[in-house]
């Protein structure tokens, strides 16, 4: 009776320890899988952001070329008017001479 006793507690032990090495085992694979996880959503993260700074440069490069456009048309604008009154003051004065 002793020995199927020691036997029995035997048996107990071992079920109770690979019990525990399982538990162990898949806490262990529990807690990869998250980490794993976290550096996807990290990566993630970081590739959005890197995303978003480069959309953000080229909104910022194309309202530069933008306001350069319209400056370099205002200049020219103004460049045209400065010749049409220059002439227009010519004609004026080659009239005046031509009637005087």
């Amino acid at each position: 009776k002793a020995k199927a006793e020691a036997e029995a507690a035997a048996a107990k032990a071992a079920a109770e320890a690979e019990a525990k090495k399982k538990a162990e085992e898949e806490a262990a694979a529990k807690a990869a899988a998250e980490a794993e996880a976290k550096q996807k959503a990290e990566e993630e993260a970081a590739a959005r952001a890197e995303a978003e700074a480069v959309a953000a440069a080229a909104k910022a490069e194309a309202e530069i070329a933008a306001a350069a456009k319209a400056a370099a048309e205002e200049k020219a604008k103004k460049k045209a008017e400065e010749e049409a009154a220059a002439k227009a003051a010519a004609e004026a004065e080659a009239k005046k001479k031509a009637e005087e």
